[in-house]
């Protein structure tokens, strides 16, 4: 239990083998990035909602008192984003943390971190103190 919570507070992409996903070789290289901010150019229903889920989960996880924000243009896209989180972390089977506290759009784990999906217009997201935003949007193409 401790080797397999170690390896995934270290890896994130093993946070999603041990959740039952398989990923991509992409979405395995932004599970292991480490750049502060990545901008995913991909065609629809490849996976970047799960892959941000997934990274938003392992912020709220394995850092303790995280303010993890799930920002979308819509608030249904943003539920969608804090379900795509929920589904990895009920299939974990020895999760450090619990929730304590669950709403549709919010959540409390027993580590003290807060996930909240939100509007992309709330004015305060980026003002949120300590926080982690994971934003999900599309953009559609204008055909000429």
């Amino acid at each position: 239990m401790l080797a397999s919570d170690l390896a995934r507070a270290l890896d994130p992409l093993q946070l999603a083998l041990d959740s039952g996903m398989t990923p991509d070789p992409w979405q395995a290289r932004v599970l292991r990035s480490e750049q502060r901010q990545i901008i995913l150019n991909c065609c629809r229903q490849a996976g970047k909602s799960t892959i941000s889920a997934l990274l938003a989960l392992h912020a709220a996880v394995y850092t303790p008192g995280a303010l993890v924000l799930l920002v979308a243009k819509t608030l249904s896209q943003s539920k969608e984003l804090f379900l795509k989180l929920k589904v990895p972390f009920a299939n974990l089977e020895d999760a450090p943390a619990e929730i304590e506290e669950e709403s549709a759009i919010r959540a409390e784990l027993g580590n003290g971190s807060r996930i909240i999906a939100l509007l992309s217009q709330c004015s305060n997201t980026l003002g949120a103190p300590s926080s982690s935003a994971f934003s999900a949007s599309t953009t559609k193409g204008s055909g000429s």
